[in-house]
């Protein structure tokens, strides 16, 4: 995630004002890296533990309650899209920019062919 995010913050023309967010944008996206990292190695050691290894247990119990890869993802995700969202970095956003009265449904084929009927309707009332 941290190379993605990073290519695009380079490929993108940020105004300096947006340094604060392009760095919590990084720290997100570094976090999510990490989570899938300890994912691995909460994997591994479960792994390597001897049946009988009671406090290996406990302390493998604990670490995976206190963190899950599932739980960072699904928390830092929506907020590094917020934040990318932000600086102009998605396509919702870029199609804002320009105007787009339909920006909200992306290149999501169904998500146009919505804003399209939902258009038509405020037209043509049933």
């Amino acid at each position: 995630m941290t190379v993605a995010v990073r290519r695009a913050l380079k490929a993108a023309d940020l105004d300096p004002k947006d340094d604060g967010v392009v760095a919590l944008v990084k720290e997100y996206a570094r976090l999510m890296d990490d989570a899938v990292q300890l994912g691995g190695l909460i994997e591994d050691v479960r792994a390597e533990l001897d049946d009988d290894d009671k406090s290996g247990r406990r302390k493998l119990a604990r670490l995976e309650k206190a963190v899950t890869v599932y739980q960072t993802t699904n928390d830092l995700g929506p907020k590094l899209l917020a934040a990318l969202s932000a600086l102009g970095l998605t396509p919702e956003a870029r199609a804002k920019d320009r105007g787009d009265k339909n920006a909200s449904a992306g290149t999501n084929p169904l998500g146009k062919l919505i804003a399209i009927h939902g258009a038509a309707s405020r037209k043509h009332p049933a």
